[in-house]
């Protein structure tokens, strides 16, 4: 009978499903993404490229997790406004320096996420609020600055805001309070000095000098007065199409986006006034669509994503943008959503060359979105005494020292996610090469029993750094459609400078629901851009 060679595209996200492979399908690319190289616009040619290494960069302890990472615009009078990093671990906030120095600025509640916001105007200030109270600090003269912070409206006990997410809109500081629907805000740079005019008033009543028409002002401590008008009354909104609890926000460019466990909505800062109102400038998914984990939520290109909830799609990722909210979990993700407990999922991203990712774990495994291809991938790290994989070690990211800098989801390291760098660090000692790996959808052909003679793919050979033993690619084969795989099957990627050496498997045997799983494990880049198959159909029964 003939043989037939096809051409078959390694290249693709991932499509896993776990309970019925063999039907949907069980594409997975792990520690891959698909990048592009194009000539032209008629010339798109697509290959799966390498994740990013994992470059230890500093610690701050053994122990626990990064709670928060942030960049502010400016920094230290006395260091030429030189930009420093913030880390928040173990419930300490620390500034870093670009020689790496540590410098405790503050605190906040240990095992609560902290979320960072900057002030603006000329006296700029980091705040930063961990559930239970808000923190402020002066990027320029290196001060702690305290902050009041509002008490809870219609509250007969006079209780004080518990504040898990703070954003600024125009200069505007805006709050919510955990389990209630009321938003807080303040007038425009409220902190811009650190003394403050405001209306002097006795028994509620505004004070005139003594010609009866000049009003009589005051001095007070502009942290005091953060979230309080001239007439020293607080100011506060919810919620105008429902009564739903406020459990996040965040701000991109003029919109606020509130966030509820069953309602989303967007509001604008008004203009026909001195104190500036605030206006709902449209709502989507109204009691049918929130926000199901309040920490999944992050932005990256004026576009926000988060792990949301409602009837409209159940458990599921999405994104906003503007005021436009989409679905963009594919079933297999949506499953994984329903079966797990999400409401502590972090979430977080960045952005390199000209790709954006959004990313969340959910126990051992993270689910990364490339905005800029519409394609999920997997990330993982690999134990470093068992060489099991667990979960991935970076957590949040920020853009500092032309690097992408990541706190650690298992201890207080930092991490440089270097592009040209192939292996992960576990500290400043022990790393073990990053596991790549790219597996299938099914294949068949027609559901008849086939052979698969030679499978050949097509990567960057010769890659390997050292003369000595050439680098090997793996290769397990599935037929069953995914549910169990067969041993490892090595071929060689070529010595260093072996650039023709092609990468192939030969004799595979026969196969009807055929799942093929190539990973590699060597600390070089590993690119597959394509790949071909030799293969015979047998006019056997199904």
């Amino acid at each position: 009978m003939p043989q037939n060679r096809i051409t078959y595209s390694l290249v693709g996200g991932s499509d896993l499903n776990l309970a019925t492979a063999n039907i949907s399908g069980s594409a997975v690319s792990r520690n891959m993404f698909t990048e592009t190289n194009t000539d032209g616009k008629n010339d798109v040619r697509t290959y799966l490229q390498s994740c990013p290494g994992i470059k230890y960069f500093d610690s701050f302890g053994d122990t626990g997790n990064c709670d928060g990472l942030f960049v502010p615009s400016t920094g230290l009078e006395t260091m030429d406004y030189e930009q420093c990093l913030f880390v928040a671990y173990n419930g300490t906030v620390y500034r870093v320096d670009s020689t790496g120095n540590h410098y405790e600025i503050g605190n906040y509640a240990l095992g609560n996420t902290v979320c960072f916001a900057e002030s603006g105007g000329e006296r700029a200030i980091l705040m930063w609020v961990d559930g239970t109270n808000i923190h402020g600090y002066n990027l320029k003269t290196d001060e702690t600055v305290d902050i009041t912070l509002p008490k809870r409206a219609f509250n007969a006990t006079n209780e004080y805001i518990q504040p898990t997410h703070i954003a600024v809109v125009d200069g505007t500081i805006v709050l919510n309070d955990k389990g209630s629907s009321y938003t807080y805000y303040s007038i425009k740079f409220p902190l811009n000095t650190a003394m403050r005019k405001v209306y002097k008033i006795i028994n509620g009543q505004v004070q005139y000098l003594a010609d009866g028409i000049t009003i009589d002002y005051q001095d007070v401590d502009s942290g005091t007065y953060c979230f309080l008008d001239d007439y020293g009354a607080q100011k506060y909104f919810n919620g105008s199409t429902s009564s739903d609890k406020c459990v996040a926000l965040s701000s991109v460019g003029p919109l606020l986006t509130m966030f509820g466990p069953s309602s989303i909505e967007f509001w604008q800062k008004g203009n026909a006034e001195s104190y500036q109102s605030w206006q709902r400038t449209s709502y989507t998914i109204n009691k049918e669509q929130g926000l199901e984990a309040p920490f999944s939520m992050a932005s990256v290109n004026h576009k926000q994503f988060c792990i949301g909830t409602g009837k409209a799609n159940a458990k599921c990722v999405l994104m906003i943008d503007g005021t436009t909210v989409s679905k963009i979990s594919p079933l297999w993700l949506d499953k994984i959503l329903s079966v797990n407990d999400v409401k502590e999922v972090k979430g977080w991203t960045y952005s390199k060359n000209n790709h954006s990712f959004y990313l969340f774990s959910i126990k051992n495994e993270c689910y990364a979105y490339d905005i800029d291809t519409n394609e999920w991938h997997i990330r993982s790290s690999r134990n470093f005494y068992t060489g099991k994989q667990k979960n991935y070690m970076p957590l949040y990211a920020v853009w500092w020292n032309n690097k992408i800098i990541t706190g650690s989801s298992e201890n207080g390291h930092l991490f440089e996610l270097d592009e040209n760098y192939y292996y992960e660090d576990f500290d400043n000692v022990n790393r073990l090469p990053i596991l790549r790996m790219r597996q299938t959808p099914v294949i068949t052909t027609n559901y008849k029993p086939f052979i698969i003679y030679e499978l050949s793919a097509e990567c960057n050979t010769g890659a390997k750094e050292d003369y000595g033993k050439p680098a090997k690619a793996l290769l397990q084969v599935s037929r069953d459609g995914g549910y169990t795989y067969g041993n490892v099957i090595e071929a060689s990627c070529g010595r260093r400078g072996q650039y023709q050496t092609r990468l192939r498997w030969l004799n595979l045997g026969m196969n009807r629901e055929c799942v093929l799983r190539i990973s590699y494990s060597e600390p070089t880049d590993f690119v597959i851009s394509d790949s071909s198959m030799r293969v015979q159909e047998l006019n056997t029964s199904i």
